[in-house]
């Protein structure tokens, strides 16, 4: 066996591994090598210097992807996919790998590195546990019919025709920039998210859509005080609500204007646990998917 960085390898030899990898994966990933690249390489912040393909000979059998950036405001090397041949496993390929990817994370002075993974692949956690990484949050998925919604709206507080509590007044739903949000961001320093719906993940995607709700009519960014960030097909990376706006319906507002603009029929959402996201979304109507994954972080 011999471990060989992505940057001495081609793209295809990194995909075989991958899908050889993920072959008997309870997730079937069923996608084309270029849409393999655009998603690891670009979307998921991978990077070919930080990765790493394992060989019997010349056959790719194992393949860890890994991705540095700023998260939870410390330098974080992520493992974005860690996949062994399922005649290789138990065979000390994924030790190889994973020694190879915490050099990185050395190498480059990084505070932590992370990972998820399927809340019921226990082999993999305890192999994750034995190499020093703890169950920090557990990700849920979520999701919400348009019919769904329409039958709990009518028993919400909602908006009717968007009359709000009378002693605020607040602007109708609407597409804003992105730079509108750099004041609303502040407020949101301390919230942990997850890496898929962080903001330098969402920048790079190019079919969003940004509505929000401003306090009074006037487009201001300071005036900013909820939005919703969604993909054309219904997926949501983020949902926002000022402390000091909440309970005013705001949110159930945009996701209702959301159903009406695009005509979708579902929403899709993912989210680490958190009290006050998990009661909204259940106001709402979303039911909880079976699926589920821990983030695991190990600190350097």
């Amino acid at each position: 066996m011999k471990i060989v960085n992505c940057m001495e390898t081609d793209d295809r030899q990194i995909f075989e591994a991958f899908k050889l990898g993920f072959s008997d994966y309870s997730i079937k990933f069923d996608m084309e090598i270029e849409f393999f690249i655009e998603r690891f390489f670009n979307l998921e912040g991978n990077q070919r210097a930080h990765s790493y393909v394992a060989f019997d000979e010349e056959k790719p059998i194992g393949v860890v992807l890994g991705g540095i950036n700023h998260y939870d405001g410390l330098k974080t090397l992520r493992c974005g996919a860690l996949a062994i041949a399922p005649d290789y496993r138990g065979k000390g390929v994924s030790q190889a790998l994973m020694l190879e990817h915490e050099t990185v994370a050395k190498t480059e002075e990084c505070s932590q590195m992370m990972l998820e993974v399927l809340g019921d692949n226990h082999r993999g956690i305890h192999f994750y546990e034995k190499l020093g990484y703890l169950k920090t949050y557990i990700l849920y998925y979520y999701a919400l019919s348009r019919t769904t919604f329409l039958e709990k709206r009518e028993s919400m507080s909602l908006i009717k025709q968007n009359q709000l509590k009378s002693y605020s007044t607040y602007s109708q739903p609407k597409i804003i920039k992105n730079d509108d949000l750099s004041e609303i961001k502040t407020y949101m320093n301390d919230i942990h998210i997850n890496w898929q719906n962080d903001f330098h993940y969402i920048e790079k995607l190019g079919n969003t859509f940004i509505y929000g709700i401003y306090q009074g009519s006037e487009h201001n960014p300071r005036n900013l005080v909820s939005f919703v960030i969604i993909n054309d097909q219904g997926k949501i990376y983020k949902v926002f609500t000022h402390p000091k706006h909440r309970g005013n319906s705001l949110g159930k507002s945009l996701l209702d204007h959301i159903f009406t603009e695009h005509r979708l029929e579902k929403l899709v959402y993912s989210t680490p646990g958190n009290s006050s996201i998990a009661t909204f979304l259940h106001a709402c109507g979303f039911k909880r998917e079976s699926l589920y994954q821990y983030e695991m972080i190990k600190n350097l």
